[in-house]
């Protein structure tokens, strides 16, 4: 076996949608291929061939799973990239009060096209897939929350009652209160002032005191804050500013968050948000698995079993301050990242109650419309890098680069390899992102007193035998060296 079909293999075990589109698995013993994320039984390895395009399985005889329909997947790079880029604006509620042309507006290309699109990749009209997204919200919401079952409706999207009701009983053949019976109840939510407290679910274990470790690191100061064993921050939500509090977990204690909202209609949005942020969806037993059969990364794994992903609290924000953290220690970046908060982003007003953050990080189009000599003296940063930062806001806020695509961003002055790294690791979560030329990864490999050039090859090498869960691999080095924010992390 070759280490490719061992790191396929893994990653078709682990079921990942992740690894959707990057191969399909030929199953020899039924005749069929899937995709990596089939929720099928996980066929023999001796069963299994790997291929790079739908056409070539069926080329090889094979036809497509009735259940993950693999044929539906994109074959070209821009319409995977304008599917991508659809998928997440839906998922993020912008169906909920805007049309599909609106949509297609905003990824600058006809109605007709968008539909297209998604009927080929996702299998379903962005209508289909607006109320699918809203009923997820809807099950989230009913079984986190003690909401009122009509606030429960509009807060995940829904229009009217009765609408969220025949969706409800469509998707699970039950209705919002059956759905419920299993939910926690007492949590003191207060639909009528936008405060709400929500139980969030997750695989265990979850190691809290890493996940930590990781959010003070990375904390930007007035748009949040790590305590002892809460961290708070400000979100940008479709309706509004909103602010969160979570209680991180220890062990396989239950998550619990404090939400304060502008509108009740934007808590399946940040309920979204916190999910992807703090890598909820994560099932850690595949990643622990594959990673502990070497014997560089076993004591790393056993010490830390619930190492989670903490992402970027949305793409956006991540890649830009991927961008702003380049050649300075995490301490600096986050010195950066406020003084651009205040100069940039919006304060909150005074009628939240959860203290000590209270400012929302701007978006890339309010960066866009600094000066470079204004990011140079009210943010402090060199000419070139405040024009490097201006100048990617720009194409960040006008959908003319996918984060996505590495070239793309890579041809964008300024944007090194290291920061593209970053980027996939934090603003889209890729699980297999790796930065060989990372300072603190040298250190945690006994390769920092190499020249640059050398370790981060020899890094990189070492590293292919870890796919396709570099990215966990990259975070059990870095807290190997008692990741905090003394570190820079760039040679």
């Amino acid at each position: 076996m070759t280490s490719t079909f061992d790191t396929r293999y893994a990653a078709v075990s682990s079921r990942d949608t992740r690894f959707d589109g990057a191969f399909y698995t030929c199953v020899v013993s039924t005749g069929i291929y899937c995709r990596p994320s089939c929720p099928s039984r996980t066929p023999k390895r001796e069963n299994c061939r790997f291929v790079a395009r739908p056409l070539d399985a069926v080329s090889a005889g094979f036809r497509p799973c009735k259940r993950c329909r693999p044929d539906e997947l994109l074959t070209d790079a821009s319409g995977q990239n304008l599917a991508r880029r659809a998928l997440a604006a839906i998922e993020a509620g912008f169906l909920d009060d805007a049309g599909v042309g609106d949509l297609a507006r905003l990824l600058h290309v006809s109605e007709r096209h968008v539909q297209r699109i998604l009927l080929r990749h996702a299998g379903a009209t962005a209508a289909q897939l607006a109320n699918s997204a809203r009923c997820a919200r809807a099950e989230s919401l009913l079984r986190g929350t003690d909401l009122r079952i009509a606030d429960v409706a509009f807060a995940a999207g829904f229009a009217s009652v009765r609408h969220f009701n025949d969706s409800v009983r469509l998707a699970w053949g039950a209705t919002p209160t059956q759905v419920r019976a299993r939910s926690a109840a007492g949590l003191g939510s207060d639909a009528a002032v936008g405060r709400v407290s929500v139980r969030l679910p997750y695989t265990p274990p979850f190691d809290g005191a890493a996940a930590l470790a990781s959010l003070r690191a990375h904390a930007v100061p007035r748009v949040s804050f790590a305590g002892d064993r809460d961290f708070s921050r400000t979100l940008r939500a479709p309706g509004g500013p909103a602010r969160v509090r979570v209680r991180v977990p220890w062990g396989d204690e239950p998550l619990h968050a404090q939400v304060e909202l502008t509108e009740l209609a934007d808590l399946g949005f940040v309920v979204s948000s916190l999910r992807w942020w703090l890598d909820l969806d994560l099932d850690p037993a595949p990643v622990g698995r594959e990673l502990g059969r070497h014997d560089l990364l076993r004591p790393l794994v056993a010490a830390r079993p619930g190492l989670r992903l903490v992402r970027g609290a949305t793409p956006e924000e991540a890649a830009l301050l991927a961008v702003l953290g380049q050649q300075v220690s995490l301490a600096a970046a986050g010195t950066l990242a406020s003084r651009l908060a205040a100069l940039a982003g919006d304060e909150l007003p005074g009628a939240f109650e959860v203290g000590l953050v209270d400012l929302v990080f701007p978006s890339a189009a309010q960066v866009a419309e600094q000066s470079a000599a204004t990011l140079r003296g009210e943010v402090g940063l060199t000419a070139a890098r405040a024009e490097s930062l201006r100048r990617f806001a720009g194409v960040l806020a006008e959908g003319r680069v996918d984060l996505a695509d590495r070239q793309a961003l890579l041809a964008i002055p300024g944007i090194g390899p290291w920061t593209a790294d970053v980027i996939a690791l934090r603003a889209l979560g890729d699980p297999d992102a790796f930065a060989p030329g990372d300072l603190v990864l040298r250190k945690a490999l006994g390769l920092a007193d190499q020249p640059v050039a050398a370790a981060t090859r020899q890094a990189a090498c070492l590293a292919e035998a870890w796919s396709p869960f570099r990215g966990y691999a990259l975070l059990h080095l870095w807290h190997s060296q008692h990741y905090d924010s003394r570190f820079s992390h760039v040679s």
